[in-house]
């Protein structure tokens, strides 16, 4: 990945709220919410009072709800201490102000329609109270609900049955209007067939953890140091996942980038080792970096930061998964061992990754999900044959999380027409290659959302979202009889597959927008089901069909005339 400095943003108030407590354990009103839905998140405020020094660490105050509802289930959910604030944009920039007092709250999401019960526990260091049962009703509603792995674990489901495959980029960090450029974004990208974007936790934007050291502008928010939460950055993210329910988005929640852990200043300025708060030097239990995975103290520490972002966060059906790093190379014992501790402390047992990763990574049965990161240098023409060669465990989906033409400058910069040839062929080649979703584009600031490229997405979203997933498990498709000048991928299963050809010269290099369309070709797609099947040629372009046909497979091979096209096109085929 690339580093790009978050936006100076305007200075506040002291947002930090006091985390100690002096009060005798006890469970007072509880607010149940009213009108509630299936796959709704919604918060029980909770009056809990306990003795404690950190309001964050549950060895010395925690809050547990246990919801009781159809189908016999039981979802215990650990409660988190919560400050609620309002926003606004002053001179162009957004501000916080803190409202109300702060309390905690238990945040649920019901995965059934019905009656349900709900029970709270409070402990502190030593005793334990418990609460009157809470009865509270959940209509149905139209929500596909939570997306998890299908059958065969390649691709991705709701819980409705139905498929989910990704269409999106990365929208990690926003700029001086905060909320209102993801309202923004995620409402031009769901216009345009999109449903997944990849954010960031991380101390530049939506950091939970770090020091309160004054760093220069790599900071957002009210820091307090190790074990000790920006309040503020959490009830933004809280925003940002409505904002995701709201537009049928999914998101990729990383936790941390490689610059909390550069020692040196970096290309990017963000080497900010110095301002972690595991730092020694900053009173942290690590002499170097390396020591964030090896240390008893500093592995405790993440462990509780990870339970406190699946107790505010996990009950979101916007969440797709969670990403350890940002491009750190952990080490495979590290992350299972955070991988594990979120498959206990997440109750509705979302996706783990992270980046990079390893073999050995991705074969660990807690990381579902195996994740690349895929750019050129500028003079590249091309990256369809690295998505191509992405690798990963074959039962676990596969994803190009970040990709551009340039590890250094914006796709902008070398993509002065917009025709976002390469951003297009990230998406046709990763569906055309076995991801479970289009390869996801870093440059959303400086380049889809300056020069409004959300266009690109809405053929290729249509595309997809005919193709089905999973009735049947999809493998790289062998293909022959293509004429030299054309390339060509695709995926095929029983009853469905999807192709994408194009000319060899169609990249955002050499590619003029004047070369002459192809001839009518021969194509034979090879070991596919004997039957009729219906054969749609796709322009990528305007998102329409071309033409559409019946053919029959013989023996294990589909015969197929391709028709004459410009630049490229896609196949579509369902077997009858």
């Amino acid at each position: 990945m690339i580093f790009l400095l978050a936006s100076l943003f305007l200075q506040q108030s002291d947002l930090r709220v006091p985390l100690e407590s002096h009060a005798a354990l006890a469970i007072g009103k509880v607010e149940v919410p009213t009108d509630i839905k299936r796959y709704q998140t919604v918060d029980f405020a909770v009056e809990f009072k306990a003795t404690y020094s950190n309001a964050f660490h549950q060895a010395q105050a925690d809050l547990v709800g246990t919801f009781s509802g159809p189908k016999e289930t039981k979802i215990p959910i650990h409660g988190f201490f919560y400050q609620g604030y309002s926003r606004k944009v002053v001179g162009g920039k957004e501000a916080l102000e803190k409202t109300g007092e702060p309390g905690w709250i238990v945040r649920f999401s019901a995965p059934h329609a019905g009656k349900w019960s709900v029970r709270f526990v409070g402990l502190d260091r030593m005793n334990k109270v418990e609460s009157q049962s809470y009865k509270f009703e959940v209509a149905d509603s139209k929500d596909k609900g939570y997306v998890g792995p299908a059958k065969d674990r390649n691709y991705f489901r709701y819980d409705d049955g139905t498929p989910y495959f990704g269409v999106g980029l990365n929208l990690a960090w926003d700029g001086d209007k905060g909320l209102d450029d993801y309202e923004e974004w995620f409402s031009k990208l769901a216009a345009n067939g999109g449903n997944l974007a990849r954010s960031w936790s991380f101390p530049g934007g939506f950091g939970l953890e770090w020091s309160d050291r004054e760093d220069g502008t790599w900071r957002r928010g009210a820091y307090s140091g190790l074990g000790k939460y920006s309040l503020d950055n959490a009830w933004l993210l809280d925003q940002v996942f409505r904002l995701a329910e709201k537009y049928g988005i999914k998101i990729i929640l990383c936790l941390g980038t490689y610059g909390e852990l550069k020692t040196d200043k970096g290309m990017w300025n963000e080497g900010v080792w110095a301002s972690n708060p595991y730092n020694a030097a900053l009173g942290g239990p690590c002499a170097s970096p390396n020591e964030i995975f090896t240390d008893a103290k500093a592995r405790a520490f993440y462990r509780r930061r990870l339970n406190y972002l699946a107790a505010r966060y996990a009950a979101s059906p916007a969440l797709l998964s969670w990403e350890l790093w940002n491009e750190v190379d952990a080490p495979d014992y590290w992350v299972h061992e955070m991988a594990q501790e979120l498959a206990v402390a997440d109750p509705y047992g979302h996706f783990v990754t992270t980046s990079y990763g390893t073999e050995a990574i991705w074969r660990d049965d807690y990381v579902n999900m195996a994740t690349a990161h895929i750019y050129g240098d500028g003079k590249t023409a091309d990256l369809a044959e690295r998505i191509a060669k992405m690798t990963s465990d074959p039962k676990k989906p596969k994803m190009v999380t970040e990709c551009g033409i340039d590890f250094a400058k914006p796709d902008g910069e070398h993509d002065p027409t917009r025709m976002g040839i390469s951003l297009k062929t990230g998406l046709w080649q990763a569906a055309a290659t076995s991801c479970a979703a289009g390869a996801m584009n870093w440059w959303w600031d400086s380049y889809v959302a300056k020069y409004d490229l959300w266009k690109l997405y809405k053929p290729f979203a249509d595309a997809v979202a005919r193709v089905d997933w999973l009735k049947s498990p999809m493998k790289t498709a062998e293909i022959t009889e293509m004429q030299g000048n054309v390339a060509a991928s695709g995926v095929i299963g029983d009853h469905a597959g999807l192709f994408w050809l194009r000319q060899q010269g169609y990249n955002w290099k050499d590619w003029k927008g004047t070369e002459p369309p192809t001839l009518p070709m021969a194509l034979e797609i090879h070991e596919v089901k004997d039957g009729k099947w219906s054969v749609t040629w796709w322009d990528t372009a305007k998102g329409k069909e071309i033409s559409q046909e019946e053919v029959s497979s013989n023996r294990g091979t589909l015969f197929l005339k391709v028709p004459s096209f410009s630049s490229d096109i896609a196949l579509l085929l369902s077997r009858k």
